[in-house]
This record gives structure tokens, sequence and C-alpha cells, in this order.
């Protein structure tokens, strides 16, 4: 861990970054021409690459990685069920298919009609199963990335 000497105390440079990041969002969070998560996102680039390992940027690739895919054993399934799938139930419920659902509906009003609970059910569940023999992370709709998109100038289904 980095730390800043300061007056006698050992201040981690962690924590300063994490306060400077809150302020930016504050000073920021009011402003309609540039949006703070833009301001944090550079800050977070910026010090990432003045004060980060040069050793992890020789590192860096940009390609695609390549896909492989795999049986998960039984044992996997049982382990999986009780660490990662129940307790994502209520908040993918919640969030996922309920809140972007009714987020849709407030935004586009009756051109939302076909974004509904159980569309988005389906479409969640059809791509975590592709996902999952892939390698891939679990993924979800979400009504907070809805927002961010409708916010960002996104006003329909041609916008990704």
């Amino acid at each position: 861990m980095v730390v800043l000497h300061l007056a006698g105390a050992e201040i981690p440079v962690g924590l300063l970054f994490g306060i400077a990041g809150g302020a930016f969002l504050i000073i920021f969070s009011a402003s309609r021409r540039v949006p703070a998560t833009l301001v944090l996102l550079f800050f977070g680039l910026a010090s990432g690459l003045l004060f980060g390992s040069f050793t992890a940027l020789q590192k860096l690739t940009f390609a695609p990685t390549p896909l492989a895919f795999s049986l998960p054993a039984a044992h996997d399934f049982t382990v999986a069920f009780f660490l990662l799938v129940l307790p994502q139930i209520p908040l993918t419920f919640g969030n996922s298919i309920v809140a972007t659902a009714d987020t849709a509906r407030i935004y586009f009003g009756t051109g939302a009609v076909r974004v509904t609970p159980g569309r988005l059910s389906l479409s969640l569940g059809i791509t975590n199963v592709i996902a999952g023999f892939i390698g891939a992370a679990p993924l979800c709709h979400g009504a907070g990335g809805l927002t961010a998109h409708y916010r960002f100038g996104a006003r329909s289904g041609a916008m990704g």
C-alpha cells in the first residue's frame, strides 16, 4: 500500500484519491455540460496512468479473448446455485426486471409496450445460459444502464 507521510501521519494514497474522486462527483453532479461520471472516469484513467504500475501497462493488450466451450461438472452447478444464483435472485428481479420495465415505461410511454418483465426475464435467461457456456461473466439489464443510455441521448432501439 502506498502511503503519503504528512505531518508525521501516514495517509494512504488510495484514500486521498477516493476523497478527490468524491469531490469531483459532488462538484460536477449538477453540471449539464460535463457529466460527473465522465469526469471521474477520466480522473481514474489519468491517475492510473500517472501513478499505476508500469509493468502492468507493459502487459496490457487490446485483443479479443479467445472463446472456449466448456461444460461444468455437476458439483459446479451445486456450488454456483447456493453461492451465486440464490443471493442474486432478489437483486436481478428488482433492478434488472421490474425496475427496468418501469423505467422504460417512464421514459418511452406507449413506445415501451413490448418491454415487459416476462420478456426481460427471457432475454436474461437465454443470454446468461449462453454466457455460462463460453465462460463469460453473468450479465443483466438494469434500470441504471437504461437511464445512462437515455441521459446520453439514446432514444431508440438502434442505440446499443
